[in-house]
């Protein structure tokens, strides 16, 4: 509550106990006009009647009067008495652990990827692995001086020229923009327990842009052929397939590390190809997201470095660029392929498909899109269940 501290609490009060008293009158006219705020027409002016401070009286209506009363001891108990100090959910044993946890320098502790959990690491152990990562030539490369100033004139060049002139006077270019920071979180559903890389994009130099560019790739997304929004979206397009014959197997495919391993040029070819034909200026959306892969620099223990393929995870675009690089991927490998699955549905890197053939004509399928791309790799899971005409699951024989 740091910015309820800051407000005047006597205009606090004041504002409230006059909402309640409108409250109230609207209350006891009864959804007419009262008289403080009804207009008669003069001699060719508007006059308005005096104001009164008449509040209808306590007890008309009990339900209002208990919603009035909540309401005031709510604000009372979480605006007005700041420094009476809050009841914690907490014991004092509990907030010394808690404190000393926070204070070890020789531990880090970090929410685990996607589980929602909390994981605690030694420090070293973190370190080592952040270390590892980022000496990847593959992905990074390490920057002797802060680019920031070259990069600032660069995007300004480049939001220049988009056709829009409102959209450059919205704020796509923040004027002081601060560094990336890079950290991980463990995937402990996965053996071994990875760490995903992270790039915190909040006040960079792209975080306005990528958000631009994010509002215009969504809605094309939406339109591919393998597009699941959630779990609802799922089920209502399984629910629309109906009944399937004894055998089907229900396989998904996990696509590894797919940020990281989008080569860019790949990225925006996928883009540019579903762009055109949009009424969209592609060229101009293309060259900001050629500026959002190139130049997202980031910092990790007073090191700079910059990612130099892949797209960083904690970008606002990253989501819908990956959505785009998979459906032009996938589109390509399905219309090559002999045999295909009876249905193909995708959230970004999780993959669901209804497979009506054999087992091993699954596990060719799964090697021949392996192949197709040289740095997209996918792990197969498939169930000995299939899909019956009532919906339930039964062991096949």
């Amino acid at each position: 509550m740091e910015e309820a501290q800051t407000l005047d609490k006597t205009e606090v009060c004041s504002d409230m106990e006059h909402f309640f008293r409108r409250l109230r009158l609207r209350e006891y006219f009864n959804d007419t006009e009262d008289s403080e705020n009804t207009w008669t027409e003069g001699k060719g002016i508007l006059t308005t009647k005096k104001r009164s401070d008449w509040t209808p009286p306590h007890g008309r209506n009990p339900h209002l009067d208990k919603y009035i009363d909540s309401f005031r001891h709510l604000i009372k108990s979480t605006i007005i008495d700041t420094n009476r100090g809050k009841a914690s959910n907490i014991s004092a044993q509990e907030r010394k652990a808690i404190q000393s946890l926070k204070s070890n320098k020789e531990i880090i502790i970090k929410p685990a990827d996607k589980a929602g959990a909390i994981v605690m690491m030694n420090t070293s152990d973190y370190m080592k692995e952040a270390k590892t990562q980022l000496m990847d030539t593959r992905y990074y490369k390490k920057l002797e001086s802060d680019p920031t100033q070259d990069y600032y004139k660069e995007l300004n060049k480049l939001v220049s020229c988009l056709p829009d002139e409102s959209t450059r006077a919205d704020g796509l270019i923040p004027k002081s923009p601060r560094t990336g920071i890079f950290y991980m979180h463990p995937k402990i559903y996965k053996s071994g327990n990875p760490e995903r890389p992270i790039i915190s994009c909040v006040g960079t130099l792209t975080e306005q842009v990528s958000g631009w560019v994010e509002g215009i790739l969504k809605p094309l997304v939406k339109d591919t052929p393998s597009y699941m929004q959630d779990t609802t979206d799922l089920l209502n397009k399984l629910s629309a397939i109906g009944p399937l014959p004894k055998g089907t197997i229900l396989a998904t495919m996990d696509v590894q590390s797919l940020y990281s391993n989008i080569p860019p040029q790949d990225g925006i070819n996928a883009c540019k190809f579903f762009l055109e034909n949009t009424g969209t200026d592609a060229d101009s959306v293309v060259k900001l997201i050629k500026f959002i892969l190139t130049r997202n620099y980031f910092k990790f223990h007073n090191k700079i470095y910059l990612q130099e393929t892949g797209t960083a995870m904690g970008s606002k675009m990253a989501p819908q660029y990956a959505n785009l690089f998979m459906a032009k991927l996938e589109s390509n490998f399905l219309s090559s392929c002999p045999i295909r699955p009876q249905a193909y549905y995708r959230y970004i890197d999780d993959i669901l498909i209804i497979w009506m053939e054999s087992g091993p004509q699954l596990k060719t399928f799964h090697e021949q899109f392996n192949q197709f791309h040289p740095t997209i790799n996918l792990t197969l899971s498939y169930s000995s269940t299939f899909w019956t005409p009532s919906s339930s699951c039964r062991k096949m024989k």
